[in-house]
């Protein structure tokens, strides 16, 4: 398939819960090398939208394509191949080792019934040596604390090593130092070849770390553009509900309560 095909594109998306509008004809395209943060109020609808992305919720109305086809079009194996998903939290019903749990990054590139092959296994390996849990293998995964089970949660991602990646909460149960690498790991991971979408809550780490932003004001509008475009204070005090200031130290710009 050509390269010029958008990794994903929304066409006159419409989506909704209950009562509440999440977006009303939202159009965007996102290519290989671009990051969108998507941001907004608790309640807003970010994750019922990366979920619409993800084909795990149907749209009100709108498409979703990935590599220029629907998820109908695609099936689930293939669309596994194209887009991974991270939610907001992992519950680990039965037991498993870490790496056990990583290894299920790798089950979309397997056929029905095949077993995990000695690449497979370190590909897992190099994933959780990335995320800096490599000697985290053989524990219990529900001994973790929640950094370390998100990190986890990651490291399975990588493993799938899909086209776009949607983050609902990425930094979720990091301290500062996790939440820094793990933005730089997904802005660094797969270059020019992969696109990421995900849920921020914090404007100065999605000005630093991703290229277009989404902001949804909880009441079917959005707005939508480049980081530089979209992040400033006036956008950020009504998206908020709060005066927001802006501050800078000529390379960074931050965005902090009045």
């Amino acid at each position: 398939m050509s390269a010029a095909v958008p990794v994903i594109e929304a066409r006159d998306l419409v989506v909704g819960i209950g009562n509440r509008n999440v977006c009303r004809d939202l159009n965007f395209v996102l290519n290989a090398g671009e990051r969108l943060a998507v941001l907004g109020q608790n309640g807003a609808g970010k994750s019922t939208l990366l979920s619409v992305l993800a084909g795990l919720r149907e749209a009100q109305s709108g498409q979703v394509l990935l590599r220029g086809a629907t998820y109908a079009q695609l099936r689930p194996r293939k669309s596994a191949l194209i887009r991974g998903w991270l939610g907001q939290q992992a519950v680990d019903t039965f037991a498993s080792t870490v790496l056990d749990a990583v290894l299920v990054g790798r089950h979309p590139h397997l056929a029905r019934w095949d077993w995990e092959s000695k690449d497979d296994t370190e590909i897992a390996r190099r994933a959780l040596a990335t995320v800096g849990m490599g000697d985290f293998e053989r524990r219990d995964l529900r001994s973790l604390s929640g950094g370390e089970r998100q990190r986890v949660a990651i490291a399975t991602l990588l493993a799938q090593a899909p086209q776009l990646y949607l983050l609902d909460e990425p930094t979720t149960h990091l301290d500062l130092r996790h939440q820094i690498e793990t933005l730089r790991l997904f802005e660094s991971h797969g270059g020019e070849r992969v696109a990421s979408i995900m849920v921020l809550h914090e404007p100065g780490l999605a000005l630093r770390f991703c290229s277009r932003a989404l902001l949804l004001f909880g009441d079917g509008s959005v707005a939508h553009g480049t980081c530089q475009e979209v992040l400033t204070s006036g956008a950020l005090t009504k998206l908020y509900g709060y005066p927001m200031r802006e501050i800078g130290d000529g390379l960074h710009r931050w965005f902090i309560p009045c």
